[in-house]
């Protein structure tokens, strides 16, 4: 009878836990990048943290827009790494950045917008980092094409 009760409760314990999985593909490959589906989910998040109105569009959309965020992304951040010795970036220049990207987006302080980040399990940091490739991509537009 015990061991009826024991196994009872195992039984309950080891299949009432539902698993969730997400599959991690690789799906695009950028010279010798590769961008997965997992990257494109972070990519997806992102851009409804800052853009509300994409969640109006459909997944297969919303799907496609993120995944050629992540290869514009890419390329400009290898091409960035060919002459980032001759480019410097202000870190005041960056962070009035997101202040001014913060107002616009209707949060009060950057400190809202770090909150209204964090519930799409986006972080302050990766903000910077987009915006720092942005700045430097333009950067480096302006040195290569100035002389033309």
């Amino acid at each position: 009878m015990i061991l009826k009760k024991i196994l009872f409760i195992i039984f309950i314990l080891f299949f009432s836990f539902n698993a969730y999985s997400l599959e991690n593909k690789i799906l695009v490959k950028v010279n010798n990048t590769i961008i997965t589906s997992v990257d494109i989910l972070k990519e997806t998040q992102y851009l409804i943290a800052v853009n509300k109105g994409i969640k109006k569009l459909s997944k297969n959309k919303i799907f496609d827009i993120a995944k050629n965020s992540l290869i514009r992304k890419t390329i400009k951040q290898n091409e960035i790494s060919k002459y980032k010795k001759n480019i410097n970036i202000n870190d005041k220049f960056i962070n009035q950045l997101i202040e001014s990207n913060a107002k616009k987006l209707g949060f009060n302080s950057t400190n809202d917008l770090e909150k209204h980040l964090i519930n799409f399990d986006i972080e302050i940091d990766d903000l910077k980092e987009r915006l720092s490739t942005e700045v430097l991509w333009n950067e480096l537009i302006l040195k290569i094409y100035s002389n033309k």
